[in-house]
């Protein structure tokens, strides 16, 4: 949870968004990804996962959101954000084609303003 609200402090104040959907879960997250499905505008531009959640991991989330429908998960870029530094983690997150970036934690202002050009 404590990073959950770093991660959104950073973002709010130094990425250009207007709205930010902090949730608990990567479960959470598919489930507001399929509840928003009517409704595109809804859709999160930017997804940052984390490899270590309870329950359902990032890899799990990648894998559920693979069966999305394209219209939804094109509407989305992800990066995925972890502490773990290990090889395998980082080259099986960035082998994924819905994850743009590996983002090692903490997140930081540095590390926010090197992903806008990609955006």
């Amino acid at each position: 949870m404590f990073d959950r609200l770093i991660a959104s402090e950073v973002v709010k104040n130094h990425m250009p968004v207007n709205t930010i959907i902090a949730l608990e879960s990567a479960e959470e997250g598919l489930e507001y990804i399929f509840s928003s499905m009517d409704n595109p505008s809804a859709i999160p531009d930017i997804i940052l996962l984390d490899i270590k959640m309870p329950k359902v991991d990032g890899f799990e989330f990648l894998e559920r959101f693979e069966k999305f429908p394209p219209s939804v998960k094109v509407l989305s870029t992800i990066y995925m954000l972890s502490s773990s530094i290990d090889p395998y983690d980082i080259n099986k997150a960035l082998k994924s084609k819905y994850v743009h970036d590996f983002i090692e934690k903490p997140l930081t202002k540095e590390k926010i303003e090197k992903l806008l050009p990609k955006l």
